[in-house]
C-alpha cells in the first residue's frame, strides 16, 4: 500500500500489456458513414481548377464519385476548406471545397452530388494518350 492508503498497481508488463501496445495516437474524430459515401472511380480527366481567389490551373482528375474528386498537381499553399471550382469541357461549373490536402493532391468534397448522367459524361472525357504506336519496318 502507498501513503493514501491504495493499493499500488503492478509494473509487470501482462498487467500493463494492452495499453502499451495501444493506438498511440488519439482519433481526432469519427468519420462515419458520411465521411465519403460511394466509391470512387480511377480515372484521368483533364479539368481547369480554381482554388480560392488563385488563378486557374489545368490539372488531371484521377478519381472521381458523385460527391467528390481527387486533383493532381493543384497550387503549393491550397488550404483545407478553400473554396473550388472545376471545369471540365463544356460542362458548366462544379463547386466544392478542398477537404484533404496531401504532397501532390487534393481532395474535393462537391457542394452538390452530380447526378448519374453528369457523371457520365464528365467520365467520358478522358484525357488523351500520350502514347504513340509504333509500327516496325519490315524488311523483304
Amino acid at each position: 500500500m502507498d501513503f493514501t492508503g491504495n493499493r499500488k498497481q503492478s509494473l509487470s508488463l501482462s498487467v500493463h500489456a494492452r495499453a502499451m501496445t495501444a493506438r498511440k495516437r488519439p482519433t481526432l474524430y469519427d468519420r462515419g458513414e458520411a465521411a465519403r459515401s460511394g466509391d470512387r472511380t480511377p480515372v484521368r480527366i483533364p479539368a481547369h481548377c480554381q482554388v480560392g481567389e488563385q488563378v486557374p490551373e489545368d490539372t488531371f482528375v484521377t478519381d472521381i464519385s458523385p460527391r467528390g474528386c481527387k486533383l493532381l498537381a493543384v497550387t503549393i499553399g491550397a488550404l483545407k476548406s478553400q473554396p473550388v471550382v472545376l471545369r471540365f469541357g463544356d460542362e458548366t461549373p462544379i463547386t466544392g471545397r478542398l477537404k484533404w490536402v496531401k504532397q501532390a493532391s487534393v481532395g474535393v468534397a462537391f457542394d452538390e452530388a452530380l447526378s448519374d448522367e453528369r457523371l457520365a459524361r464528365i467520365s467520358a472525357l478522358v484525357a488523351p494518350s500520350n502514347v504513340v504506336p509504333i509500327r516496325r519496318a519490315r524488311f523483304s
